[in-house]
């Protein structure tokens, strides 16, 4: 199909999901010249076959994590010894031991592999075919001896709840001070990755978020909360069950033109977290944010 033809039915799947609307998924195959490419490609699909299968995994980390929320279903079906997954290397860990299945690097398209293969993102056709069929539930289990080690590293940072905060994405960039002066009387921990100077009053933790990725996972589900922009950290902290404020803003000049991909991830709902909840606006979110006295999720002692 042309590019031009695959724009329309693609646009109009993320016009349904963003109203919550997963009756049909046609058009979700043309998301990414990747998924393109698969398609393009002389290799047995899956579609619900009973037999081995490798799921290559796609597109962002945050992509990967909200997808793996279908392998439970996918492992119900399939059996543990049947299901594979490629992923970016810094989720082995997590989804190995989430899922308790056998999980590779990310390979070549054109790799032999055994059996079927589907990719990561066309799993959810299968499984979530409206709102109600979207678990919520956690589904990632980071490490407990180093989810430990933050949560005395924290203590020792001053007294929780403890908030994560990240304030610039592709989206744009929130007011930092505003950001912080809400939260005031919090522990505000960054979540932030790249180059920044650390707002006042927000401790940045020893590790990298990028590098060091799968230990940023233990430390979100150290956390009280998570403030954030949409990004990838959101998507850990829902998938960890971690209650999370997403505050969406409008497309700003000079951030990253993503203004034709609509990321219905985010849309009238978040369909795969119940943790996460949305704000339209920073001051929206003012008016919702939590409070010291009933944030606290564990005992901080």
């Amino acid at each position: 199909m042309a590019p031009s033809a695959a724009a329309a039915p693609y646009k109009l799947f993320n016009a349904r999901a963003m109203n919550g609307d997963f009756s049909n998924w046609d058009g979700w195959e043309f998301r990414s010249e990747w998924s393109k490419s698969l398609m393009m490609l002389d290799l047995p699909r899956w579609r619900g076959e009973h037999d081995k299968v490798t799921i290559l995994g796609e597109q962002g980390l945050g992509d990967e994590i909200a997808y793996a929320s279908c392998l439970p279903e996918m492992i119900v079906r399939l059996g543990h010894d049947n299901v594979v997954l490629e992923c970016q290397d810094r989720l082995i860990s997590v989804m190995e031991r989430s899922f308790r299945i056998q999980c590779l690097p990310r390979r070549n398209l054109d790799v032999a592999r055994d059996g079927y293969v589907a990719a990561l993102g066309d799993i959810p056709r299968f499984f979530r075919k409206d709102l109600a069929h979207f678990p919520g539930l956690p589904y990632l289990k980071p490490d407990p001896a180093k989810v430990e080690f933050w949560r005395k590293w924290l203590n020792e940072k001053g007294s929780g709840p403890y908030i994560g905060v990240a304030w610039e994405a592709r989206q744009g960039r929130l007011d930092v001070a505003s950001l912080v002066g809400a939260l005031q009387g919090f522990c505000l921990i960054s979540l932030q990755y790249g180059d920044f100077t650390p707002p006042e009053g927000v401790i940045v933790p020893p590790l990298d978020p990028i590098k060091d990725f799968a230990d940023q996972i233990n430390l979100i589900a150290a956390l009280d909360r998570v403030v954030s922009l949409p990004m990838t950290v959101v998507h850990v902290a829902g998938a960890l069950g971690v209650p999370c404020d997403v505050i969406l803003l409008p497309w700003l000049e000079g951030f990253e033109d993503t203004q034709d991909r609509l990321d219905w991830s985010f849309g009238r709902v978040c369909p795969w977290y119940k943790s996460v909840n949305i704000h339209r606006s920073l001051d929206g979110w003012k008016t919702a944010q939590p409070r010291k006295q009933g944030v606290s999720r564990r005992k901080t002692g």
